[in-house]
């Protein structure tokens, strides 16, 4: 996912850096969107209403746009937040430290959904192709690629828990984020508003060419076509935001951004141009009162702190949840008959998706929050051993 959490990173302290204000506004925006991520993903499997409700919602099938602007959230929020760190030069210490920071924010969560389903799937499937192949989704193979967090760019198909496939292609731009800030910050607006439009501009034609298997790809290098621009829009928008983010505030504006992006994700064969408006709709959410009021609510801040577990888990519900639902109604009614009813499968829709958001709290909360201070603290210079004290004190 794209930067998919509500929090801002986890910062020990060789990174020394001002503090920064909260911006629950794209907290908010994150949550909301992980949440479109969910209702896309767990209404394909629901042949009878999948395809009237994307006929008659378009949008419902366009969740590629959520992860699109998670790349770009993500760069402008690394360069908010470790701008400064890395403006004038990198060091090896500075460098280790945010990569601790990175790795304690999202590799629990990638790890656990991960042993889930080795956990549920491995034994189920060993000896068929999926386990036994290397191409297999949860072959060996696979899962190393998933655990190392390089099974976007380097597989070319879906392995594990496909969801993550955003979170490893983001890793990759991590990597060169260090490298890249500083002389992003250093260029003048013009140059930079000239980034921003080559990058998303790179992003369209690779949309618009349509190229097999998937027009948003997710999976192969091809992957990184699609990351690595949007992340570097995100940077150079940091900058740009500070020097005229103020003219996006007018309601007017912001709110026919959003009607915009919204009517073109309507028109499917329209909605790659949405891709131009990204960072436009970002600065209106980041300036415009009239966006950050709602976005800034208690419902979409608690969306915003879930996001990242909710996104990172909610597959778990269609993989493990779906086949025992199917399984129920083979046992109490008529497996026919619940693949056949549009009530039964809205009622499976709306469960699931309450579930989603259920199982990602406690995500959250269980094993999000208190393993990123507990890997930052192990990962930091030392940490072992100031861990090994705190244990024995």
């Amino acid at each position: 996912m794209a930067e998919t959490s509500s929090a801002l990173p986890i910062r020990p302290p060789v990174l020394a850096h001002p503090p920064r204000r909260r911006l629950e506004e794209l907290d908010g925006l994150r949550g909301i969107l992980a949440l479109f991520v969910v209702v896309y993903h767990l209404r394909e499997p629901l042949g009878v209403i999948s395809g009237p409700l994307t006929r008659a919602l378009p949008i419902v099938g366009e969740g590629w746009f959520a992860v699109d602007v998670f790349f770009v959230m993500s760069g402008f929020v690394m360069a908010y937040v470790y701008g400064s760190t890395f403006a004038r030069k990198v060091t090896w210490a500075e460098y280790r430290a945010f990569f601790v920071a990175r790795i304690a924010r999202l590799y629990p969560v990638h790890l656990a959904a991960m042993l889930v389903l080795a956990i549920v799937f491995v034994p189920r499937l060993y000896g068929t192709p999926e386990v036994m192949d290397e191409a297999g989704r949860f072959s060996w193979q696979s899962g190393l690629a998933s655990l190392l967090m390089l099974h976007s760019p380097w597989i070319d198909h879906r392995s594990w828990n496909f969801p993550s496939w955003s979170i490893s292609a983001e890793w990759h731009a991590y990597v060169l984020f260090p490298f890249l800030v500083g002389p992003v910050l250093r260029r003048k607006a013009m140059w930079l508003t000239i980034l921003v439009a080559l990058c998303v501009g790179g992003v369209f034609a690779l949309y618009w060419a349509d190229l097999p298997p998937d027009r948003y790809p997710t999976n192969g290098l091809v992957v990184l076509a699609r990351v690595l621009p949007l992340f570097l829009a995100g940077m150079a928008l940091y900058p740009l935001h500070q020097t005229f983010g103020e003219r996006f505030a007018h309601p007017a504006l912001a709110l026919m951004l959003a009607g915009l992006v919204l009517a073109l994700l309507n028109v499917p064969d329209l909605a790659p141009v949405v891709v131009f408006l990204i960072p436009l709709l970002t600065l209106a959410v980041l300036n415009a009162p009239v966006l950050q009021g709602p976005l800034s609510s208690a419902p979409a801040r608690f969306l915003g702190s879930i996001s990242y577990s909710l996104y990172m888990t909610h597959a778990l519900v269609m993989l493990l949840g779906y086949p025992l639902v199917w399984y129920g109604a083979r046992l109490f009614w008529s497996e026919a008959a619940a693949h056949a009813s549009a009530p039964f499968q809205w009622g499976v829709l709306a469960s699931s998706i309450l579930t989603s958001i259920v199982l990602g709290t406690l995500v959250w909360r269980f094993i999000e929050v208190p393993a990123r201070s507990r890997v930052a603290r192990l990962l930091a210079p030392g940490g072992p051993a100031r861990e090994a004290r705190s244990a024995r004190a």
